[in-house]
């Protein structure tokens, strides 16, 4: 099998999938393998580790401390820093994959100061609204809005779950965000 080589055919869509194919490599000694398919995670626009800790957890254990420490750099670089929600979790995973230097990288970007102080009323007024402009929508729009931005989960992951291509996914995506603004904007004015 190894000569078909798995670690540079393999689909690097579906984070879980990347995972367990660097373990099973890690596992039977392909350890040339494991650094292909590690090197082949650094050059993708790749939703790492905050949406995808397994690719993370599985570079750790497998040894690839280089590449891992490319990917934690693009996540660290990519997190919203005005989101505690994705920080908490980015910091979480870094830390499961022993990434002190990205922990340091991020706690350097000071997310404390940029997190938003909002009221809290309009905030939960805000989110109310969402919610309504939601429920007015078309199921596959509200479907793929839901999975992506309350969910949370990357595009290759709603995707999955929509039973779609990636490329049909992010269309989809783009004409959502365009029904669910006009709705949203449109009952501003009213």
């Amino acid at each position: 099998m190894l000569a078909r080589d798995p670690a540079g055919h393999a689909s690097l869509v579906f984070p879980e999938d990347v995972a367990q194919l660097l373990e099973a490599l890690h596992a039977v000694g392909a350890e040339a393998a494991v650094q292909a398919l590690a090197a082949r995670l650094a050059e993708q626009d790749f939703y790492f580790p905050w949406y995808a800790p397994e690719p993370a957890r599985a570079l750790h254990n497998a040894g690839a401390s280089e590449m891992l420490r490319v990917l934690s750099a693009q996540a660290v670089a990519d997190v919203p820093i005005d989101d505690p929600e994705a920080v908490a979790g980015l910091l979480e995973e870094l830390r499961g994959a022993g990434s002190a230097e990205a922990i340091q990288a991020l706690l350097d970007r000071d997310p404390a100061a940029q997190v938003s102080v909002d009221d809290p009323w309009e905030a939960a007024v805000d989110r109310i609204r969402a919610r309504e402009v939601l429920d007015r929508l078309g199921a596959h729009h509200r479907a793929a809005l839901t999975l992506r931005y309350l969910d949370g989960l990357p595009v290759p992951e709603v995707a999955r779950h929509l039973d779609r291509t990636l490329h049909a996914t992010e269309a989809l995506l783009v004409r959502a965000r365009a029904a669910f603004r006009r709705i949203y904007e449109g009952e501003e004015g009213s």
